[in-house]
């Protein structure tokens, strides 16, 4: 038995002599992503907030003005009998004001759709960014994600979902590192928007 310990005391030597003297402590911080997607802390948030509700603003503008052209082709229709030619010409422009709305609405929410994620992806591609440059500025071997718990839902899936997708059950406060980003996130979109007044 003495044998064998030598042996392998013997042969794990050189490993033990190249394992550091000291390892250093692992550094972990988390962040709340839904307080970087947050408006009210994140300026680039509301301005992109902004720019969807003006994007919205004019979908609902091309289809009221197309519902209001439905609606007074209709009105057209009331007075006119079917014996006449007009009568046959308002209906056809009808159906074709009809289809139009129906594109109008299924393209514009399909175009606010696909820039709302677009710039979502954009947003949390710049948040990555920004919590790795943080991370390796302050010394950070590992930042997290986290959230809190929305558990007040009725729905069986969805509860169930929320909570084997939550990735950390606990962390104390001090390793919230979520301001400092919101911060950082501020800083950069300020430099950015100055780089592009210029």
């Amino acid at each position: 038995m003495n044998t064998v310990l030598t042996l392998l005391l013997t042969l794990m030597a050189p490993c033990l002599q190249d394992a550091p003297k000291e390892a250093k402590p692992l550094k972990i911080g988390v962040v709340n992503l839904k307080h970087c997607f947050d408006k009210d802390r994140y300026e680039r948030i509301a301005a992109l907030d902004t720019e969807l509700q003006v994007l919205a603003a004019e979908y609902a503008k091309g289809i009221k003005k197309t519902q209001e052209k439905i609606n007074t082709l209709r009105m057209k229709l009331e007075g006119l009998t079917p014996e006449l030619k007009s009568y046959w010409d308002n209906a056809n422009e009808l159906k074709h004001a009809e289809a139009e709305l129906e594109f109008k609405r299924k393209y514009g929410k399909q175009q606010y759709l696909g820039r709302l994620v677009g710039l979502q992806v954009d947003v949390y591609n710049e948040i990555c960014r920004v919590v790795e440059l943080y991370a390796k500025e302050k010394g950070f071997d590992l930042i997290l994600r986290v959230e809190e718990p929305q558990l007040d839902d009725d729905d069986l899936r969805s509860i169930s979902q929320r909570i084997s997708s939550r990735v950390i059950l606990y962390h104390a406060g001090t390793i919230d590192v979520t301001d400092d980003i919101v911060d950082l996130l501020n800083q950069e979109y300020l430099k950015q928007k100055a780089k592009e007044k210029k």
